[in-house]
């Protein structure tokens, strides 16, 4: 028996993984992936929970030592993000009947399907370009123009690419209502 993997990604810059943070909390038949990162800490974060953080030179030993199934280094931030393959499987073995859900870059849909081609995967966008542009503006690291302009066109190409996932949803002004459309994919990828 194959072990259900949802595979969830969508644009740069509007927090997706909200939906997945309340569908986690509901439903103990969901299991997170936590990826690394080199970036730094920020303070409301936990480290193991919300990600893995290593230094700059750990991340490029583990990439160098072929550690990942898949890892980028963000436009929107110019940090590098990654799943391992050594987690990743420990996290198969400890859960073998839950359904592991992993956030990556659309990019790295593909390259995430060669390790596990029965995964599933949802594109979840945002309700529209309008909401996008709001959500880049008021970011943290958007400090300049330029920025702006580079991740808004980063995000822009990454909604090119949804073809790539298996299902899609788009983001609506309720969180609940988005939340109950990202169960319903879950129940579609994974009937019986």
């Amino acid at each position: 028996m194959n072990p259900k993997i949802l595979v969830v990604t969508g644009p740069s810059g509007f927090d997706k993984s909200a939906i997945v943070k309340l569908a986690l909390k509901r439903d103990k038949q969901l299991v997170k992936s936590v990826s690394y990162t080199d970036r730094p800490k920020r303070p409301d974060e936990i480290d193991g929970e919300d990600f893995y953080f290593i230094s700059e030179d750990e991340f490029t030993r583990m990439i160098e030592d072929e550690k990942f199934i898949e890892w980028q280094r963000l436009v929107s931030n110019n940090y590098r993000y990654g799943k391992t393959k050594e987690k990743f499987q420990q996290l198969l073995e400890e859960h073998p009947d839950k359904i592991i859900v992993t956030i990556v870059n659309i990019v790295n849909v593909p390259v995430f399907a060669r390790y596990y081609p029965h995964a599933k995967s949802v594109f979840i966008d945002v309700k529209d370009t309008e909401f996008l542009i709001k959500q880049l503006k008021n970011s943290p690291e958007v400090t300049t123009e330029k920025i702006f302009q580079d991740r808004l066109k980063f995000a822009t190409e990454e909604r090119r690419r949804r073809h790539l996932a298996n299902f899609y949803m788009r983001m609506q002004d309720d969180i609940e209502a988005s939340v109950k459309e990202f169960f319903d994919i879950i129940n579609k990828a994974f009937a019986a």
